[in-house]
């Protein structure tokens, strides 16, 4: 019998779960404020800058495998008003106002096509981070 080669591999996969899913919800967050920044600088229409202002990216939750964020317009600005109509001048006809409706969701839908390479990369960067090959 001729002799063998033997390569054993070990691999502790411990916390692994973790680090994905706190990877998966700093990119989700990464995208959604890359999202709302379109939004402000491109989209949202501006007449007095209270709708502009409004704009919020909240904090990810992670709930088992799955990772939410909610971004949007409306309600108290830092300056101390309420901006009530955000919904109304978003679902607005395209020829209302300056024709800046749906200024949330096209910038979302723009970057849709970039977001499975991002987690991508994104993802495999902090594991090899947690694994301490950089």
């Amino acid at each position: 019998m001729r002799g063998r080669s033997v390569v054993r591999v070990e691999q502790d996969f411990a916390g692994i779960e973790q680090t994905i899913m706190l990877a998966a919800a700093s990119a989700v967050t990464m995208i959604a404020e890359e999202v709302m920044t379109d939004s402000k600088m491109n989209y949202v229409p501006v007449v007095n800058g209270y709708l502009r202002m409004s704009g919020t990216v909240g904090k990810p939750e992670i709930r088992g495998t799955k990772v939410k964020i909610e971004l949007g317009y409306g309600g108290p600005t830092a300056s101390g008003n309420n901006v009530t109509y955000a919904l109304k001048v978003h679902e607005a006809p395209d020829h209302v106002g300056q024709g800046k409706n749906k200024y949330l969701t096209r910038p979302l839908y723009a970057i849709v096509p970039q977001i499975p390479h991002f987690m991508a990369s994104f993802i495999g960067h902090r594991l090899r981070v947690h694994r301490g090959v950089r």
